[in-house]
């Protein structure tokens, strides 16, 4: 399975499981579409390459098909591996995580003044991300 492929078929499984799960082979499913979704990527960085003037300066003309190819592969990607909104579900990003609430009501303290049981200004601890990052 291709990369436009994987990127449809992760997409689908979040954003439309309800949906996802009433595609038989998913594997077959996406292969194909991912398959389909790169000869349209091709064709349209063709089409996108030819309406743009070509750079004289080597680096400029790097930098011009780079650019063609990656918003070639936006479109690729929003137009051929996303769902139809009608299949989308919520996700319930609105709500924060418990590491999203934490830092946001030790801030909030912070900036009301709070403090500390002994009255010492409330500071913030060593905040431990739960991936391990620490800040």
């Amino acid at each position: 399975m291709n990369e436009f492929g994987t990127f449809a078929m992760e997409t689908w499984r979040r954003l439309a499981p309800s949906a996802f799960a009433e595609i038989k082979d998913p594997n077959q499913h996406f292969s194909t579409l991912g398959k389909q979704a790169e000869d349209a990527w091709a064709a349209l960085m063709e089409q996108m390459a030819h309406e743009t003037p070509r750079q004289s300066d080597y680096l400029a003309e790097v930098g011009r098909l780079n650019q063609i190819r990656q918003s070639a592969r936006e479109i690729i990607q929003q137009e051929w591996c996303m769902p139809p909104t009608e299949l989308l579900e919520d996700e319930d990003d609105d709500q924060p995580d418990a590491w999203q609430q934490e830092i946001f009501d030790t801030l909030m303290a912070i900036n009301l003044g709070d403090t500390t049981e002994d009255g010492e200004p409330l500071v913030p601890e060593v905040v431990v991300h739960p991936t391990g990052w620490q800040e």
